[in-house]
């Protein structure tokens, strides 16, 4: 049996752009195949004539006008209309370089999303040679983040671009993405508060910070005992995403959050459910190989 032949593909057609025809000018036109002398006799605008705006009376063929498109037209007035190339926004090809302290705060999450998602980046303390953080559209603070010719601060929109990034979690949906989004901000707004209370009311008062500590707690804990599942990880899969690396960054990472605990003398065990996803997130195999190696999580430089 004689092999199938395959319709050749039909060429894009082309846009033209007609606004070098005046009328009075002479130009070839299509008739039947053939092409013959023709005058402009008219170059509409009319959305109506999109597909044929241009009026030509053919010479020595009396009363016989016709609308034609730029097809059926020769004539060095008239120009096809290039397109544009689009262009990808493709990732940088260097890794992802992250900027923080060597603890856990507002760097750790970033790390476990990279180790959990699949994206290698690099880190350091200090910033890289001839930048300066308002670059990053940093007052002063840090995290930031470095690829390519990005620059960005803010650790939850960091998070955010890494998870992206991350081959392991491009099948994510819209709402689990927003889910993930939803646990890093309640994370962030944990962290902030024991951050303060630490560095400035602890200063001052530490019954008053004890007190600020366990009001915090108790304010986000029994809602996220009433979020997180029972079993397995927060969008059923496979793997950890944002929300139960950020569940385990609350219980686990030291500063602030082991910090506040220690001081408040506050016990998360009132929290099962919470506790329990913690502990399969910790086990999930990428994150205990990050744990394994890492020294952030529960490094207390301040020694607080």
């Amino acid at each position: 049996m004689a092999p199938k032949k395959t319709a050749p593909k039909k060429a894009a057609p082309k846009t033209y752009d007609f606004s070098g025809l005046e009328v009075g000018m002479r130009v070839q036109a299509e008739s039947d195949g053939t092409y013959f002398a023709a005058e402009v006799v008219a170059v509409s605008t009319s959305k109506s004539r999109a597909r044929a705006p241009v009026k030509v009376s053919y010479k020595g063929y009396e009363g016989y006008d016709e609308w034609l498109g730029g097809d059926r037209i020769r004539s060095k007035a008239l120009k096809v209309v290039v397109p544009e190339k689009k262009t990808e926004d493709r990732p940088a090809r260097e890794a992802p370089h992250l900027i923080y302290f060597p603890l856990a705060g507002r760097g750790e999450v970033i790390r476990l999303i990279a180790a959990v998602g699949g994206v290698k980046i690099t880190e350091s303390s200090e910033l890289p040679e001839g930048c300066t953080k308002d670059m990053y559209l940093s007052p002063g603070s840090i995290p930031l983040l470095k690829h390519g010719d990005l620059r960005m601060s803010q650790s939850t929109a960091i998070e955010n671009y890494v998870a992206t990034l991350a081959p392991k979690f491009r099948r994510l949906s819209p709402k689990q993405r927003a889910v993930d989004q939803q646990f890093a901000c309640i994370k962030e707004e944990i962290l902030g508060n024991c951050a303060k209370t630490i560095f400035v009311t602890m200063k001052a008062d530490k019954g008053q910070a004890k007190k600020e500590f366990t009001e915090l707690f108790d304010k986000w804990l029994p809602l996220l005992e009433t979020r997180v599942p029972a079993e397995g990880f927060v969008h059923g899969g496979k793997l950890p995403t944002v929300a139960d690396l950020c569940v385990l960054n609350i219980t686990t990472g030291y500063m602030p959050f082991g910090a506040a605990v220690k001081h408040a003398g506050y016990d998360f065990g009132k929290y099962p459910k919470v506790m329990a996803l913690s502990e399969r997130t910790a086990k999930a195999e990428s994150v205990a190989a990050f744990l394994a190696s890492s020294t952030t999580a529960a490094a207390n430089p301040m020694g607080l």
